[in-house]
């Protein structure tokens, strides 16, 4: 594809591994004009023993809106460029735990364009170098279907600490669970919180159509966060074929009903909920949306809309917003 703010751009992943496969080289890229601004990721992984490691070489990028003047456009890019090495060592099938350290700078950058002269200016921010330990329990035993899980449990608690040019801690869980109902229906779950603390805490941003529907990406910003989504998954169309004007054969589209409320806050107070009278709760300081889905697996990827009406409980807050994108259910 091409677009005019960075030029050719695209992306790629490929793996390679032995049959067994304990041993794996995987790489993935997404190009954005030049290589310097694009994301890259190369690494190896040794699953020969029990003991799993991994280790690889990653660059990314990432890009945050700046509110500078009425006037002006303006964002910050921030390239990470780093590496980081893994060891792995399961309880048993469905259980393990996780030690790693990724080293790694950030160059920053500020971009600012005018709207009236068309004149731009990017000025840099300085070079970041830090290293962050980090440990992680990790339990899943998810079963799949055509477009995400279907059964099961799996939940993420993981501990970082960075010291260097940053020094912060932060620590993140991330706990779904999935009820099957008649091989037909599902019912999921999915909570997530986090909460970053020390001299440079860092941000969660939420919002999107993979975390928090009816927002912008990442328009939730904060020092702590916390999501709750809820979804009941249907299928939608089970078969349908159309002749002339238009032959269109569809099979297996999956639909889904969602709920997804949460917020993020910093050190200030946070308050998600508040009564406007006796028995009638309405939502303050956190975000909720109500919506519809509908999923359909293509053989190599799934595509996905979804509808969703942003609410505070007594009424409607804000207009609809549609998504679409690509990758499976939560």
């Amino acid at each position: 594809m091409y677009s005019s703010n960075v030029g050719i751009a695209g992306n790629t992943s490929v793996a390679f591994s032995d049959v067994l496969g304990n041993h794996t080289l995987f790489g993935a890229a997404s190009i954005y004009g030049s290589l310097s601004q694009s994301d890259i990721l190369i690494g190896y992984l040794n699953r020969q023993h029990r003991t799993n490691w991994s280790i690889a070489l990653y660059q990314f990028r990432n890009d945050f809106l700046l509110f500078v003047a009425e006037e002006e456009a303006g964002f910050e890019s921030q390239i990470y460029r780093g590496g980081q090495v893994m060891l792995s060592r399961p309880f048993d099938r469905f259980r393990r735990i996780e030690l790693g350290l990724d080293a790694m700078s950030i160059n920053r950058a500020v971009f600012r364009q005018s709207y009236y002269s068309g004149q731009s200016e990017t000025s840099s921010k300085g070079t970041l170098y830090f290293a962050s330990p980090f440990v992680a329990f990790v339990a899943d035993n998810v079963l799949f279907g055509s477009t995400g899980p279907i059964d099961g449990m799996r939940a993420r608690l993981s501990v970082e600490h960075a010291v260097g040019d940053l020094s912060y801690s932060s620590a993140t869980i991330d706990a779904r669970k999935y009820f099957n109902i008649r091989h037909r229906y599902v019912a999921a779950i999915r909570a997530v919180s986090g909460a970053s603390r020390g001299r440079d805490p860092q941000l969660y941003r939420i919002g999107g159509a993979t975390t928090l529907r009816g927002l912008g990406y990442g328009e939730l910003t904060g020092t702590n966060a916390f999501m709750l989504n809820t979804e009941f998954r249907f299928p939608l169309i089970e078969r349908l074929k159309m002749g002339w004007p238009l032959p269109l054969h569809l099979r297996n589209v999956r639909g889904s009903l969602f709920f997804d409320i949460g917020g993020a806050w910093h050190a200030d107070q946070f308050r998600p909920f508040t009564t406007d009278g006796p028995g009638v709760l309405r939502i303050e300081d956190a975000f909720a949306a109500y919506g519809f889905g509908a999923r359909l697996n293509v053989g190599f990827l799934i595509l996905k809309y979804d509808l969703a009406q942003p609410t505070d409980l007594v009424s409607h807050t804000e207009k609809m917003r549609h998504y679409f994108s690509i990758g499976s259910e939560f």
